[in-house]
């Protein structure tokens, strides 16, 4: 994933959900999938805006691509 754009499915669901969460700990991950689907942002600078551990983001993603 380095140095590529990111693409999240369900993005708008990510979104949504988003602005519905109560959980910080979870408002926080929804957070970053929204900054890391964002069109003009590389997942370098999602994590980087984020203020989490690159491994964490590659986690975060890898799980909701799951879901």
């Amino acid at each position: 994933m380095r140095g590529e754009r990111i693409s999240i499915r369900n993005f708008e669901e990510v979104r949504s959900q988003l602005v519905r969460e109560k959980d910080p700990v979870v408002k926080q991950k929804l957070s970053f999938l929204v900054v890391a689907g964002e069109d003009c942002l590389y997942f370098e600078k999602a994590v980087e805006a984020s203020c989490i551990d690159i491994t964490t983001g590659y986690k975060w993603i890898r799980n909701k691509d799951v879901e």
